[in-house]
């Protein structure tokens, strides 16, 4: 038998929801994790740290830190004592701050609709090499699904992110895809369906993120986005939106599909798009300060509605996670 202690694992965890895997104790070992000891190496930002047993990390009964704060340039020793064993894991993942007036959001097309068709096709837009996009599209149908995207815009490939979610009050779907472009092209954005709907569509982007790129964008641009989730609600009530961790700002997209009315923003938001779809509405708001809110609400007024919340995130990796432990065999 051997109990020496010594380093388990160190590692810069990933901003994506899956986080990256620590340490996997053996099969027929048990491991005490007895530290942990958390980098920041960015002079000015704070930054978040969570690890959960479990690849789950939004398990809560699973977590061992949950959005752990980590000040500009600081070290923390954390004690830790957790024991290990039939193989099982340790996951991160990491947030890092950043000055909400460094990231610039806007709509990178203007939100577009179309009526009874197989395809809905945006105006010709420019994007910029580097720009991160989400782009939400909206379609009211039976059971007609997204097919394909046409898009010749350098290095955009739309990927999901969250969704599609039907509607069942008012058989209506919404999903959330992103991108990130390396070109300065200027072309439209295509989506074909199965079928002939009703769609909208609302592409938002964020630029002046260049300075703060430490990470890779992974695919399409997956580590700047977070899914938060999606709410559905029937006529007259009023859901619950909730941020689950903190991100540099967050995005929301709301989708009334039965009736065109007038979109307000929530206290503290800024509004992106807000267009009427042939018969219902969809829009879009930003808030640059996510620690300023907490449960939200929106007014359905007389229509059953659909919410998706995602947020978005430098792509930097301040933060740096050694684990000391012993191992038993």
């Amino acid at each position: 038998m051997t109990d020496t202690l010594e380093r388990l694992a160190q590692a810069r965890p990933a901003q994506t929801t899956a986080g990256t895997l620590l340490y996997t104790g053996g099969g027929s070992e048990v491991t005490a994790v007895k530290n942990a000891l958390i980098t920041n190496n960015d002079p000015l930002m704070g930054a978040f740290l969570t690890m959960s047993i479990g690849s789950d990390l939004t398990d809560m009964a699973k977590r061992v830190l949950s959005s752990y704060y980590v000040a500009p340039g600081d070290t923390v020793y954390l004690p830790l004592d957790l024991i290990l064993g039939n193989s099982e894991t340790l996951y991160a993942r990491q947030s890092c701050m950043i000055d909400p007036t460094q990231m610039t959001v806007a709509a990178a097309v203007a939100a577009t609709s179309a009526a009874s068709a197989t395809t809905i096709v945006t105006a010709s837009w420019t994007e910029a090499v580097g720009d991160q996009f989400l782009m939400t599209v909206a379609w009211r149908s039976g059971t007609e699904t997204i097919s394909s995207f046409t898009d010749t815009h350098t290095g955009v490939t739309w990927t999901l992110l969250q969704g599609p979610v039907t509607n069942a009050a008012a058989t209506a779907k919404m999903a959330q895809y992103t991108a990130e472009s390396t070109g300065t092209t200027n072309a439209t954005t295509t989506v074909t369906f199965s079928g002939a709907v009703t769609s909208s569509i609302s592409i938002d982007k964020i630029t002046a993120l260049t300075s703060y790129i430490e990470d890779t964008t992974g695919t399409n641009g997956e580590t700047g986005w977070r899914a938060l989730g999606t709410t559905e609600a029937p006529s007259g009530t009023t859901p619950l939106l909730v941020a689950s961790e903190m991100g540099a700002s967050v995005h929301y997209g709301v989708h009334h599909p039965t009736v065109t009315e007038a979109h307000t923003a929530m206290t503290g938001w800024t509004e992106v798009d807000d267009i009427a779809t042939n018969g219902g509405s969809l829009a879009t708001a930003i808030l640059m300060a996510p620690a300023a809110w907490s449960r939200p609400t929106i007014a359905t007024g007389t229509t059953a509605y659909q919410g998706f919340f995602a947020e978005m995130l430098n792509t930097k990796r301040s933060l740096v996670v050694s684990l000391d432990g012993v191992v038993v065999t």
